[in-house]
């Protein structure tokens, strides 16, 4: 799962850490680990290590772009890794002691985590909660599915004719107003930034990740200062 999220990240610049947290909740079941805390655990595990092999991708990209020595990527690496992990923990024992993260509060929520825990609970024969019908052999239908349209893509000759699997994919898990942005996004940067404009790839990526950047920088900032009781 981390090859293909990797993958993924590499061709279209988007992190599928949620789809794949899911993937493997529902391998995890299937294999017998069907509680709801080894469920969570796993997709937490998928999210770090995802996103940590996602980083990697962009800086040896980055790195190969612009020069950078290895040695200098991975002490900065090693360094902002270890500063993250300890910054990450203090700050969510501070936000947990002055707001308390349960599953039923609207308080500072967590898309991804709310998405998971209900996943959860719907693998786990321990809950009251139960999968429609129908939905695992849909599951089951839907990879068949997928699987075969990767084959196709392999083809000279149909590649040119369906759509990317990757791309499609994004579009079938993506709320259709953030897909839409992506569409609208993309022909902007890619026509008229690199087409017109004559702006490397590099630097599109940069603006990019940029904005990706800037909008975590707005939650994280939105939630402490919910945290602090500065806004409501």
């Amino acid at each position: 799962l981390n090859l293909i999220a990797t993958r993924a990240y590499a061709q279209t610049a988007f992190n599928p850490v949620r789809v794949m947290g899911v993937l493997l909740q529902g391998i995890s079941a299937s294999l017998g680990g069907a509680s709801i805390g080894t469920n969570l655990t796993g997709s937490g595990f998928i999210a770090g290590s995802g996103t940590q092999c996602t980083t990697l991708a962009s800086d040896m990209y980055y790195g190969r772009q612009f020069r950078v020595p290895s040695r200098w990527q991975f002490w900065a690496q090693t360094v902002t890794v270890l500063s993250c992990a300890v910054v990450s923990a203090l700050t969510f024992d501070f936000i947990n002691r002055t707001t308390p993260l349960t599953f039923d509060s609207n308080a500072l929520a967590a898309p991804a985590a709310k998405m998971w825990a209900v996943i959860g609970m719907l693998f786990d024969p321990g809950s009251n909660q139960e999968l429609p019908s129908f939905a695992v052999e849909s599951m089951w239908i839907a990879g068949a599915v997928g699987v075969v349209w990767a084959l196709l893509e392999n083809s000279e000759r149909l590649r040119r004719f369906i759509p990317g699997s990757i791309g499609l994919g994004m579009g079938l898990v993506i709320h259709p107003s953030i897909s839409l942005a992506f569409f609208a996004g993309g022909l902007l940067m890619w026509y008229g930034l690199h087409r017109v404009m004559k702006v490397s790839d590099s630097t599109l990526s940069t603006i990019a990740i940029a904005s990706i950047v800037g909008e975590g920088i707005g939650g994280l900032t939105q939630g402490v200062l919910k945290a602090v009781g500065l806004i409501g």
